[in-house]
Order: C-alpha cells, then sequence, then structure tokens
C-alpha cells in the first residue's frame, strides 16, 4: 500500500510512529508553516472564485462534490508539487482538467479503499487471488498516482543534487 515507504498514516503505534508524528507535529502543522503558506492558499482561493463564477456565468449550475474534491486537491497539489495542474495547459473556465479529474478520482478512489475489509489480510495465502478486487483497484490507483507525482519528483531530485535548487518553497 505504501509503496516500501514508512508513512504517518498507515503506521502502527510504536516507535516509527512516535516519530513520524513528532516530525508532523513540529514541521507540517506549526503555526510558523501555516504562515508561510498562506499566499499559497490565497491564490488557489482566488482560482476557486474565478471558476465558480465561471461556471455560474457559463452553465448556472454548480457540481459542489465536484468542486470541493478539486479545490482540497489543488490545493494540497500547490502546497506539495508548486503547481496546480498537473497539464501544461489549463481549462478555459478555470477548472480542472483531465489530468487532474483522472488524478483526483485515482486519489478518491484510493482513500475509498485504504481500510476497506479484505480476506486476504487475514489470510495471507489468499493474497494472491485478489478475490475482492481490491489489490488491482489499490495498484490502478496508485499507478495513475505515480504517473502524475514521479516526474515532478525525479525533477526536483535533480535540481536539488545539482544545485539549481536550494531554497525549500513548497
Amino acid at each position: 500500500l505504501s509503496n516500501g515507504y514508512k508513512t504517518c498514516v498507515i503506521t502502527p503505534f510504536g516507535d516509527q510512529f512516535k516519530k513520524m508524528r513528532k516530525v508532523v507535529m513540529t514541521e507540517l502543522v506549526c503555526p510558523a508553516r501555516h504562515r508561510w503558506l498562506h499566499q499559497k492558499r490565497s491564490e488557489e482561493n482566488d482560482h476557486l472564485t474565478a471558476w465558480v463564477y465561471n461556471m455560474v456565468k457559463n452553465s448556472g449550475s454548480v457540481d459542489f462534490r465536484f468542486m470541493t474534491r478539486h479545490y482540497c486537491g489543488n490545493a494540497i497539489k500547490k502546497l506539495m508539487f508548486g503547481t496546480r495542474t498537473f497539464s501544461k495547459n489549463t481549462a478555459p473556465d478555470g477548472g480542472p482538467t483531465v489530468e487532474d479529474v483522472e488524478h483526483m478520482e485515482a486519489m478518491f478512489e484510493a482513500l475509498g479503499f485504504t481500510f476497506a475489509f479484505c480476506i486476504s489480510d487475514y489470510l495471507p495465502m489468499l493474497t494472491g487471488l485478489d478475490l475482492n478486487g481490491h489489490e488491482k483497484i489499490m495498484r490502478d490507483s496508485s499507478a495513475i498516482m505515480d504517473k502524475y507525482h514521479d516526474p515532478i519528483i525525479d525533477e526536483r531530485i535533480k535540481m536539488w543534487r545539482e544545485g539549481k535548487r536550494t531554497q525549500i518553497e513548497d
């Protein structure tokens, strides 16, 4: 599920959990980081306002669920990757692109199956059979997310190694 990485979400209570909790609390959800990233959140709020205005102006209807999913996803993408879209082009109305919709659907599909019951969790000998189809769904969702995340991450690693990037921006 975590591709071999240690995470703070799917970690049982123990030493790793304590270390990750400390890092999350001191580095990620601290007031200084909140203030530092305020401008990026404000930019996404402005995009949301423009997108809703364009939707109402053009069609008159707003899908609130779709809009809030993409607002949250875009805000997180802006904070983590420094971009609000994975596409080179932007949608004419300011909404999500095809790539962004595919990514968001994969994320929510993976979230839906993160804590789903699967018999192979209790009987490991059944793991390869994938009786419920959960493993395939999670693999497919992870592949879609990796398709968009990995190029950005690889580019950032390359920039840090070459010394082109010295300041933490997001």
